[in-house]
């Protein structure tokens, strides 16, 4: 690149215009995760991870979850130039015949070559103007070896660039490494160390990162790194020096001088021309800048800290996951893959275009709701709006209001016109819900006698309001009168019932309900039975609903709840006894655990319990050894393994009893360690695969395969025993593991390595 040196005047005045920049969207709907070619606001992404510009102005989108890489060409129409739309795979061919798996991050060089970081192949592809994808580097398997390119490994590559003399850059995003491909084609880790989590700076393998995310090249050829779980922004010169030019290291959101700066996963970076760096900060929801002039930082444009997708000027506009930023230097504008947004959005930053906000209501409303757009900047002589290509307002106000959007997917268009008869446009896509209407379901007759009752159930809704002024699902009435129903949905919509005329008779033979057991209360695991008057034709209900197969005179309940009886009689009539209650207390034991499950002879261990009106607590050691506290500690005096008990007595006599998870491993004073093969065929010889030592807690383990997928997770458990998280044998093979534990003294530690499982 060459070098271009700005006068800090310039930055000053650069920087003055931060919150005129404009965020309009180039194409994607809204929240809509789909795959679609065609017009911008008709074409869909899948989380648009990855985004780069080649030099004529073409934006290139790694499409991650449709295992695709699309173009944006420059008449905005979408296109998919590789890759099998939503067919993860490995494969080279040509165009769609190739294969990706979630590529993740994407550069152009200038002859238009496309570098692919295929972040769960764990391989650098490449595709030719003439769309043939081959691999440059990996051979797919997880890992950090160096060398030659197709017997490299890489852990989730994630951040790509390309200088001009052909060297490949890559944020090798979990072994924690930025690599080099040189333009000679040998792989080499430029700065960190693998598998080696931490924030120095210093040279080459010294360094250390945590997750490095994106990457970018300014002008003066260092390598820019956001360093995601550090929140730091990192340079790398060519030669490995690694030093922080942003943040402190720490969450938040701070301005001011870059280095006491704080970020929230920042995941992306670019420079323009004249030597600013932009940076996505991810859970901040906003783009900042980085002046390296000043050394300061400010945000250039989103809503701090509020999600949402809105287009609009500096801190109107709003991001969900800007999870990459790319330079278009045709026309120096900025382009951002709003990922979980699934959108391709830019910034405009001379004035020239317009986009639609919402000040009411969003891209997903109600039907009949209020929705009110403005167009921004608010500075033109006339603004017309269209709804589905039909105009609907023109006039010089840049405000659009209705209620009356129809049902379905809706165009909102305005054509904004300049005092000097120049006009712009943009578009917002808006979704109307249509509301069902709530449906009321009498259980029985709508005719009863009076003395009798009758249960009313409302169709499915999230919230309920019935015209008496209930809010439960269904509703037990003793009177005639007129009933209706509104319901709340999930999405917020409202619609009200049509009216349900219910007739009130006099006299009837009403059911009743005896009581067979001593009490209405009993002990968790016990039942309660009930005894309707009626020898047949009974259906009982609980809490207003019918219960299935509960159509005997006597029923054993086990479960709290309000029960009644339903009968028909002769004559057709629905008659429904007076409710009786049932209380069966909930299981007085929650949880039960020891803060060791592996330590030393002599070593004392906290056991605690969360328990619900416990009179009494009976902890069994399993080595003889009791106590009546609620939360003991306990040391062994022998090496071996020990199960451990707890029975309480709640305070109306019920009784409860669980064995911790996990025996209690006693061993001798050994240090920790993990052995570096196993052999899970049950012969109780080295069968699973766990850490051992003494006074070590809150295990946490995590097995990779060759691919960097994870088989097998697990949180304060005993260990692998060589089976998958689907619960189908692991095969034989050689697995990455990172377990994380925390000693006596609270300190977290982290262990990685290679695991043999034999079978």
């Amino acid at each position: 690149m060459v070098h271009r040196i700005l006068s800090i005047c310039l930055y000053l005045s650069l920087l003055q215009h931060v919150h005129a920049q404009l965020v309009t969207t180039v194409a994607g709907v809204p929240e809509i995760a789909g795959y679609q070619d065609g017009t911008p606001y008709n074409a869909t992404f899948n989380n648009p991870h990855g985004l780069a510009a080649d030099t004529i102005g073409n934006i290139y989108v790694a499409d991650r979850y449709n295992h695709t890489i699309r173009k944006i060409g420059v008449d905005g129409m979408v296109s998919t130039i590789a890759g099998t739309p939503g067919i993860s795979g490995d494969q080279d061919g040509a165009g769609i015949g190739a294969l990706f798996n979630e590529p993740w991050g994407i550069c152009a060089s200038k002859d238009g070559t496309l570098y692919i970081a295929d972040t769960r192949n764990n391989k650098i592809r490449k595709i030719t103007p003439d769309g043939d994808v081959s691999t440059v580097a990996g051979t797919g398997n997880f890992g950090s070896s160096d060398g030659n390119p197709l017997s490299s490994t890489f852990g989730n590559p994630t951040g790509i660039e390309i200088d001009e003399v052909g060297n490949i850059y890559v944020a090798d995003h979990l072994t924690h490494t930025v690599r080099l491909i040189s333009n000679t084609g040998i792989v080499s880790t430029l700065a960190g160390a693998p598998y080696s989590i931490g924030k120095q700076d210093g040279l080459g393998s010294a360094a250390r990162f945590h997750r490095p995310y994106g990457l970018t090249l300014d002008n003066d050829g260092n390598i820019l790194v956001a360093d995601e779980w550090n929140h730091l922004i990192r340079k790398v010169t060519p030669e490995g020096e690694v030093t922080t030019i942003a943040g402190v290291g720490t969450i938040g959101l701070e301005n001011g001088v870059a280095l006491e700066a704080k970020f929230n996963y920042p995941w992306d970076i670019t420079v323009d021309e004249n030597g600013l760096i932009y940076i996505a900060d991810g859970y901040n929801y906003v783009i900042r800048l980085l002046n390296p002039v000043d050394g300061t930082i400010q945000n250039y444009v989103g809503t701090p800290l509020e999600t949402g997708a809105n287009d609009g000027v500096g801190d109107n506009a709003t991001f969900n996951g800007a999870t990459a930023l790319a330079l278009n230097q045709a026309t120096n504008t900025i382009y951002i893959g709003d990922a979980y947004n699934h959108l391709v959005r830019k910034i405009i930053t001379d004035e020239t275009g317009v986009a639609l906000a919402f000040l009411e209501g969003n891209s997903a409303i109600c039907e009949g709701e209020l929705i009110e757009i403005v167009a921004q900047p608010q500075i033109f002589a006339n603004y017309e709006f269209y709804v589905n290509e039909t105009i609907v307002q023109n006039t010089a106000s840049p405000t659009f209001i209705s209620t009356e959007l129809p049902d379905g997917q809706n165009e909102i268009r305005v054509i904004a016109t300049k005092e000097d008869g120049e006009v712009v446009e943009a578009i917002k896509i808006v979704n109307v819900t249509g509301v069902p209407t709530p449906i009321i379901t009498p259980v029985g007759s709508t005719s009863f006698f009076e003395g009798d009752s009758l249960t009313l159930v409302a169709s499915q809704g999230d919230a309920y309001l019935w015209s008496n002024g209930a809010t439960t699902p269904s509703i037990t009435v003793g009177e005639g009168g007129d009933y209706t129903v509104q319901l709340t949905y999930g999405n917020g919509c409202q619609a009200t019932s049509e009216v349900l005329p219910i007739v009130m008779f006099i006299e009837a033979a009403v059911p009743t309900i005896a009581l067979i057991s001593e009490t209405n209360t009993a002990c968790f695991g016990d039942s309660i039975t009930l005894s309707s008057s009626y020898i047949e034709g009974n259906q009982w209900f609980k809490d207003g609903w019918p219960v299935e197969g509960f159509t005997e005179q006597n029923v054993a309940v086990k479960a709290s709840g309000i029960y009644q009886v339903q009968v028909t009689s002769l004559d057709g009539t629905v008659l429904l006894s007076e409710a009786i209650e049932v209380f069966i207390s909930n299981k007085p034991i929650q949880s039960a655990e020891a803060n060791f499950y592996s330590v030393g002879k002599g070593i004392e261990i906290l056991f605690s319990s969360n328990v619900n009106s416990a009179e009494t607590y009976n902890w069994n050691f399993g080595d003889g050894q009791t106590s009546d506290l609620e939360n003991p500690t306990h040391s062994y005096s022998e090496v071996g393994e020990y199960p451990v008990t707890l029975e309480v007595i709640t305070f109306d006599g019920c009784t409860d009893m669980v064995e911790l998870e996990q025996l209690i491993l006693v061993v001798e004073e050994t240090g920790i360690y993990l052995p570096n093969a196993f052999t899970p065929n049950n012969d109780g010889n080295n069968d699973v695969f766990a850490l051992r030592g003494t006074g070590i807690s809150d295990v946490n383990m995590q097995i990779f395969n060759q691919w960097g997928n994870i088989v097998f997770q697990t949180s304060n458990q005993y260990g692998w025993e060589g089976i998958c998280s689907d619960n189908t044998p692991a095969p034989q093979a050689t697995y990455t593991y990172l377990v994380q534990y925390e000693t006596v003294g609270g300190t977290q530690e982290t262990l990685s390595g290679h695991i043999t499982l034999i079978r």
